[in-house]
């Protein structure tokens, strides 16, 4: 018997992005480069064609298997996590909604959360752009590089580096009510304060002044900090897990930051032009 061949390899899961669909199971995707906005299914975006192949030409789906796995474990518990926050969409049911996702997020919730994002911050064409980036002037050779850097090797081997840091590092589980999280064809990424980015896959679990952030739906995010970062002396003793609501002008910031670190795309719950305009003072120019 023949092993089924995924041709369409999604660099940001379907089920992810469904998190932002509309009742026509349909999502705003808007396009950075063309300063356009359209309403589209899952299916139709944020792929190509045999991406994660070591041989494109000999597909053996290897790595969509492995991505596959921790998709459907990932799956359930991001829906529960948004289905959560439609049944409280009022201030006044803040404690209802806080308790909710917190008895929600046992250990083994946690750690499925931090493995789906360890993949996810690797996974995508942005990431391995930025490690080609970085690997400018060094002692490597052409050929030795572009073996690292073919997808399905690099988020094999990337995720095998990472994946006791991103365990180790503590959560907090962020809601927010009137404004929306976007998210983006580069949904996990570190930052650190400073004018430079932190060095990708080197510096996250390792560095005490970076964390790193993923939006786990329009209603929700993760920051992932380490045990003894440096910038908030409040969290000196922090616990695994903490839950809390982000008032709107912390959640204005983290869409700016999704608009800044996106390749080109946007996802959103609804038409929202203000994107292009954030945009368009952002560093990034790759167009």
């Amino acid at each position: 018997m023949t092993a089924q061949i995924t041709k369409r390899q999604h660099q940001v899961p379907q089920f992810y992005i469904k998190l932002w669909a509309n009742s026509s199971n349909q999502v705003y995707l808007h396009d950075l480069k063309n300063k356009s906005s359209k309403l589209t299914g899952s299916k139709k975006i944020l792929f190509e064609e045999f991406f994660y192949e070591e041989d494109p030409a000999n597909p053996d789906n290897k790595i969509e298997n492995i991505l596959g796995e921790i998709e459907s474990e990932s799956a359930p518990i991001l829906k529960g996590l948004n289905e959560i926050t439609r049944k409280y969409p009022l201030y006044s049911q803040d404690k209802q909604l806080k308790k909710e996702i917190t008895d929600f997020l046992g250990s083994d919730q946690q750690k499925i959360i931090k493995k789906f994002s360890a993949f996810q911050y690797l996974r995508i064409p942005g990431a391995i752009e930025q490690k080609e980036y970085e690997l400018q002037g060094s002692s490597l050779q052409k050929t030795e590089i572009d073996y690292g850097l073919n997808p399905g090797r690099f988020v094999e081997s990337g995720f095998i580096y990472l994946k006791e840091r991103f365990e180790a590092l503590k959560m907090i589980v962020n809601y927010c009510y009137d404004e929306f999280f976007l998210s983006s064809d580069w949904p996990c990424f570190d930052m650190k304060d400073s004018d430079d980015a932190p060095l990708l896959a080197e510096e996250i679990g390792a560095s005490k002044e970076v964390v790193a952030c993923i939006t786990l739906g329009p209603r929700l995010r993760v920051i992932y900090y380490p045990h003894n970062f440096s910038n908030n002396p409040e969290l000196a003793h922090p616990p695994d897990l903490i839950v809390k609501e982000t008032p709107k002008s912390q959640v204005k910031n983290h869409n700016t930051l999704i608009i800044q670190q996106a390749i080109r795309y946007i996802i959103s719950n609804k038409r929202t032009d203000f994107i292009y305009k954030i945009a368009s003072k952002r560093k990034r120019n790759e167009f």
